[in-house]
């Protein structure tokens, strides 16, 4: 294959799982420099969660809660302007994000997740992403990078869950990027 051709790993049916989280446990490796994770059709069991994500070094054994995440968010919303979260200290890295508006995941929602050299010992692992999603009665995007910055050991393992615990529904899906 030439460089730059998508390879699936893995494929989530959230909704045949019945829990508040996906996980990906096998297939992040040296394989690939770059990975992605396709969302479509996200739907939360309830209104006001907020999409996050976490990464593992032990393919999912545990994973790292520690203050050890960075992120900068930027929302548009079709009813309201634009918002801008950021945090420099957090237990995981927030993909969408709440304001007074209530700006977060309550409707069908697509999102492109990036991870770049998941497999690298030597710096810390780098992630963008942009989604879409309806929030009550407007659009809302929102766009995105951030860092785990927490240890230099491979990340063999991502977790995708919501702040509230409620159950996902959506496909998910994990593909290499084909080196050149």
């Amino acid at each position: 294959l030439a460089g730059g051709g998508l390879i699936p790993i893995a494929q989530v049916d959230a909704s045949a799982l019945g829990t508040p989280w996906v996980t990906f446990t096998s297939g992040i490796d040296s394989t690939y420099d770059m990975y992605k994770i396709f969302i479509c059709d996200i739907t939360p069991g309830a209104s006001n969660g907020n999409l996050l994500m976490r990464v593992s070094n032990d393919a999912g054994s545990s994973w790292q809660t520690g203050s050890n995440y960075m992120y900068v968010i930027y929302g548009s919303y079709s009813t309201s302007g634009s918002s801008q979260t950021v945090d420099a200290s957090d237990t995981s890295i927030k993909l969408t994000h709440s304001t007074g508006n209530s700006h977060h995941v309550d409707g069908d929602a697509v999102y492109e997740i990036n991870i770049a050299k998941p497999s690298s010992t030597t710096s810390p692992k780098v992630f963008s992403w942009w989604g879409a999603n309806m929030n009550n009665t407007q659009l809302t995007h929102y766009q995105g990078g951030g860092i785990f910055n927490g240890n230099t050991s491979a990340i063999t393992g991502l977790q995708l869950f919501l702040s509230d615990s409620a159950s996902l529904t959506g496909s998910f899906r994990l593909y290499g990027i084909a080196k050149s």
